[in-house]
């Protein structure tokens, strides 16, 4: 049979799922698994999983659609650290076997240095610079905004001295 479906409205609709055989879906199941290193939480419900590994969870639902760019919004936020900084490996990862152009947006330096070959700093939607980490991190506007001074103290910048929405989009 070349259409191996249990659901004859997606068969009908001729949906992606529909043309795949089970041992196809498995087989593509097992390696995304793999490549996130899921293997041992495959029979396990999502509730039973850290908010980190069902982080990862939606990363492999996005990865079963075989995808050509990936937009992540703030990968590390409301995790562990451990978590955070167990996402730089496996983003690249994931970049290097996928071969998807990935957008990551996140306001954590240690993980977009960790994972980016390029920056672009923007406010309410207007690019401030672009470039290397190293230049778009060193870029005065970025440190005063971003980053903070020496002079800002403890609490980093004042309100009014940063940019009002600051947003750090960057790719790999």
């Amino acid at each position: 049979m070349h259409v191996a479906s249990h659901d004859p409205v997606a068969a009908a609709l001729r949906l992606p799922a529909s043309f795949e055989s089970e041992a196809e879906a498995r087989e593509r199941v097992d390696e995304i698994l793999e490549l996130l290193g899921l293997i041992n939480d495959r029979d396990r419900y999502t509730t039973e999983l850290s908010t980190g590994t069902r982080r990862i969870v939606e990363l492999a639902c996005i990865l079963a659609q075989e995808p050509h760019v990936v937009l992540l919004d703030e990968p590390g936020g409301g995790v562990a650290q451990r978590d955070t900084e167990n996402l730089i490996p496996l983003l690249q990862r994931v970049q290097q076997a996928s071969g998807c152009a990935m957008a990551v947006i996140d306001h954590n330096m240690n993980l977009m240095t960790g994972i980016c070959d390029e920056f672009v700093a923007m406010e309410l939607g207007t690019v401030i610079t672009r470039g290397t980490p190293a230049e778009v991190l060193s870029h005065p506007t970025v440190i005063a905004s971003y980053l903070g001074t020496e002079d800002d103290g403890p609490g980093g910048p004042p309100p009014a001295a940063g940019l009002t929405n600051p947003s750090l989009a960057t790719t790999f």
